[in-house]
């Protein structure tokens, strides 16, 4: 199953320490370009950039 996430998705399951449930449910995520522009690096240093940017589970 391929699924696609918008910002709002991975920031909320950053800020409860769950991202690793997207893993856990659907195997892979995908993200338009956008989506990482926003959260890792228009939001570095907040709740998510890190997350997002290290999971590797996650691809743009």
């Amino acid at each position: 199953m391929i699924v696609v996430c918008d910002s709002s998705m991975l920031i909320t399951l950053s800020l409860v320490d769950q991202l690793l449930l997207l893993a856990d449910i659907f195997g892979g995520v995908l993200i338009p370009p956008g989506v990482y522009e926003e959260v890792v690096r228009i939001g570095a240093g907040r709740v998510g950039a890190e997350e997002v940017r290290n999971a590797s589970f996650i691809q743009v």
